[in-house]
């Protein structure tokens, strides 16, 4: 699904002629998939847009400056293309996760290298597309889990108020604002919430991360605070002790 408002989004208003022809290419050529991960030769590109090399490999440049598009290893990779897509619906989910399925694991790596995490874990967590048709995951289940991240008006300002106390820990150790997609972090926060007393429970731990050993060894990301391993090291008192796997 392409926006009819595309050209008047500010950044391709930005683009020049050359560079928005393309990235709108990308967005609709006819090897592109639903999931906005797809193998397209740099050939290709030049023959079926009339390019030369060195314009498609400038704009691939700063399409992932933009951090818009990437290419890695003869494979596009536009990373808010399921944004667009009506992700509601279970045959697209279906779809989505059966096309991570069938990438390269040469891909996979390259592109959960740029993301910070595995591919699915970013679509669920950006998404809510849940691995349905997974056998880890029975109907009851999904049921359960989806039913977790409908939280109220109240619950949502929580989930805010935490983000904030996220922000305001980071900026006080280091003088600027952290580099975060708050979408993806306010469905971080919902989906961990559940495992927290109350909100100051939630803000002992940012404050017990942010002053442990465990945030320079995984970065002092939101994704990699909220994991299910640095929780539960909270809880049992170990968040301080070292050699531990974090799933981040």
């Amino acid at each position: 699904m392409i926006n009819t408002k595309i050209w008047l989004d500010s950044y391709i208003r930005k683009l020049d002629k050359q560079e928005d022809r393309l990235f709108v290419y990308f967005l609709t050529n006819e090897h592109a998939n639903i999931l906005g991960i797809y193998e397209l030769p740099i050939d290709v590109i030049m023959s079926e847009t009339r390019n030369k090399k060195t314009m498609v490999e400038n704009a691939l440049k700063k399409f992932e400056n933009d951090e818009k598009i990437y290419y890695r290893n003869g494979y596009i990779f536009i990373k808010n293309f399921l944004k667009y897509q009506s992700t509601g619906s279970p045959m697209v989910k279906k779809g989505v996760l059966k096309r991570v399925d069938e990438l390269p694991e040469n891909i996979k790596t390259e592109i959960e290298l740029i993301l910070g995490k595995k591919i699915k874990k970013w679509i669920q967590y950006t998404y809510n597309i849940y691995t349905v048709g997974d056998t880890r995951y029975s109907k009851g289940k999904l049921k359960e889990v989806k039913e977790k991240l409908k939280v109220s008006d109240k619950e949502k300002e929580r989930i805010f108020s935490l983000l904030d106390f996220f922000k305001s820990s980071f900026r006080g150790k280091f003088k600027t604002d952290p580099a975060l997609d708050e979408d993806e972090a306010i469905e971080i926060i919902e989906s961990k919430v559940a495992l927290f007393e109350n909100q100051v429970e939630v803000e002992k731990f940012i404050t017990a991360y942010f002053n442990s050993d465990k945030g320079e060894e995984y970065g002092y990301t939101l994704s990699a605070c909220f994991t299910d391993h640095t929780i539960n090291l909270f809880k049992t008192g170990k968040l301080n002790q070292t050699s531990i796997d974090c799933d981040a």
